[in-house]
């Protein structure tokens, strides 16, 4: 009978440490293979993007905006995969970029329309008021927000708000907090509704402000008194049946201020001392 060959501990170690490195080579190489060939397939011409539409746009040039997409377009991900390629383009950069350098435009959608083509769509802030300093106005979106320059004519057009902001540039400021400014434009509007003709509010500071009055005159009030109370004394002492007997003609003031909760002051035009009265 044939004597059977013994195989060392030691020898089956190695063999088997060189079936795993043999394995963990192929693997190596597998992967090495499967990447080089994603590398290239992300610059295949057929699914690189060489066309951008955009559209929404009005204030903001076209031509600008699709500089700033093609230039986020361009290059590669860490020197390897491109950008360009439609499946892994830098869909969210394109987006902050162009929310970044082009104030006028509030939103951005970005879809792929084919394999070489993306579709941008922008929303544009839509102009409400205006802010301004000296002779020179902005326009400012629904929530206070500036965005972009405005013509000479736009005063006869838009209320318009002065003060506070002193940036050479005021492009991307906000005139006041959201809630801040959608309480006074509340206020504004309030004024209006009880009939009476206003021209344009001024800041003296963040909580202070001036309604002036196409009559002349102006409203004294302020944000840390709650507005609709404000509004309600306005309302009482400018009625001529108010159960004081007295009114304020409005007409005829050269303030009225109303920062002081139900103690409202006034001074006629030529008067020289203020007057006051209660709202109730």
């Amino acid at each position: 009978m044939k004597k059977r060959k013994v195989i060392e501990p030691s020898q089956l170690g190695r063999r088997r440490r060189r079936r795993r490195n043999l394995r963990l080579l192929l693997w190596i190489l597998l992967i090495l293979v499967v990447f080089g060939g994603i590398v290239a397939i992300s610059h295949l011409p057929q699914f690189s993007i060489d066309n951008v539409k955009l559209e929404g746009n009005t204030f903001s040039s076209t031509n600008n905006i699709l500089h700033t997409a093609e230039d986020d377009l361009s290059g590669d991900y860490f020197k390897l995969f491109s950008k360009s390629n439609i499946f892994i383009f830098p869909k969210r950069k394109i987006e902050s970029d162009i929310l970044a350098q082009y104030p006028p435009i509030k939103s951005i959608s970005i879809k792929r329309s084919s394999l070489k083509e993306i579709q941008i769509t922008v929303l544009e802030r839509k102009q409400q008021f205006l802010w301004c300093r000296l002779d020179q106005c902005y326009f400012m979106d629904s929530s206070g927000f500036i965005f972009n320059v405005a013509p000479a004519f736009s005063t006869d057009l838009y209320f318009t708000y002065y003060g506070l902001i002193e940036l050479e540039n005021p492009v991307g400021q906000n005139y006041l907090s959201l809630d801040k400014f959608d309480g006074v434009v509340r206020f504004v509007n309030n004024v209006k509704k009880l009939g009476i003709s206003t021209d344009y509010v001024k800041a003296t500071d963040n909580n202070n402000f001036e309604l002036h009055l196409l009559s002349g005159g102006k409203i004294l009030f302020n944000t840390n008194q709650p507005l609709d109370e404000t509004i309600s004394n306005l309302q009482t002492v400018t009625d001529k049946n108010n159960a004081s007997g007295t009114s304020v003609d409005l007409s005829k003031i050269e303030y009225l201020d109303l920062r002081f909760g139900n103690k409202v002051f006034y001074k006629l035009t030529g008067a020289t001392v203020a007057t006051s009265t209660q709202s109730n």
